[in-house]
Order: C-alpha cells, then structure tokens, then sequence
C-alpha cells in the first residue's frame, strides 16, 4: 500500500467547510516511510507519539475548542487513532475507517469517546469481524458508538465522491461529528 497523506486534503478542506479547524498529521514522516509493509509494529510507539503530541498541538490552538476534539482515522490511522482516545480525553469523537483495535490496545480501558465505525464487509485487509469486536468492546465501556457495514465493499472506500458508499460514510462523518462535538448542523 503506497501512502499519500496529500489525499487526505480534500477531507481537510470539506472539514473546514463545514466550520471545523482541520489538521492533518502526517505520522508516517516520523519514520520516513514510503510503503506501508508487513513488519511495522517497532513504529508504533514512534506513530503513536506522533498522534499524541499532533493532539497536543491542535489543544494549544487558539482557534480549536478544547472541549471539542475530534479525529478521523483510515486503516490504521483508525488504530492509532483509538489507543490515542483510550488515554487522552480530549478526544471526544473518531470516525474510524476499516481499522479496529490492534494488538497493541491498552489492557484495562474504562472509557473511550463516541465512536463512528464504517467498514466493507468484503475488506479482506481488515476482517468485518473487527468492526463487530471494535463496537463489542465501545459498547463494554458504555461509549456511545454507532456502525456502518457496507455491503460487498472492501479495504478503501473514500468520501470523495468516487463512490455511493464513500460519498454515504463522509455524510454519517460529518452528522456524527456535528452530534458528538456540539456543533450545530448548517
């Protein structure tokens, strides 16, 4: 999987549309990498910090409402995004995208923020089976948490337009940061 964080702009952009401060963090360029391959787990913690102190920068913003920090993850950015959101409350909501919680997750999680899960049921990346265990676990530790399976739809799908199913997951993004970050819809 080549990476392209300059494709994640247009999300930026439709963000800041809609009224929201956007950020993108490009954690990959913590490790240099161009590809992502089989073997990444020593990155982790080098992402991770990445994650954290990109948290910790948009906070210090003066045009950021602290009380009202959202992430969207992809894949594993998803991952990332939710170990973040196990040990920093000031993430209040995540669209996650076809990831799920790795091996790595921290044990003993007792709150999480609201959690949007939009998965492929075809993704042959990341099983559907992790969407369901993800929304099992949201729901152990009473976080609010509402899911989209997409039928016959696999690893990437995007809100770009490209496709029904994207265009449908950029939608329930945007509704579900609206509800979850007390923003009022336009």
């Amino acid at each position: 999987m080549t990476l392209r964080p300059a494709g994640y702009r247009h999300y930026a952009a439709d963000l800041a549309k809609h009224g929201y401060s956007a950020f993108l963090v490009h954690y990959f360029d913590r490790t240099s990498e161009e590809k992502l391959g089989e073997s990444y787990g020593p990155k982790l913690e080098l992402w991770l910090s990445t994650i954290h102190d990109a948290i910790g920068f948009v906070a210090r913003d003066p045009k950021v409402d602290r009380k009202r920090i959202g992430a969207v993850g992809f894949s594993l950015s998803s991952g990332l995004a939710l170990e973040e959101a196990a040990q920093d409350r000031r993430i209040k909501a995540i669209s996650e995208y076809y990831g799920g919680l790795s091996d790595h997750f921290p044990k003993h999680v007792t709150r999480m923020p609201a959690v949007l899960i939009l998965q492929g049921d075809a993704d042959k990346g990341v099983p559907v089976s992790e969407a369901y265990k993800l929304q099992s676990f949201l729901q152990s530790v009473h976080a609010p948490c509402e899911m989209k399976i997409y039928p016959g739809v696999g690893h990437v799908f995007d809100g770009n337009g490209d496709t029904p199913e994207g265009t449908d997951a950029w939608q329930r993004t945007l509704a579900f940061f609206d509800h979850y970050l007390n923003k009022s819809p336009k």
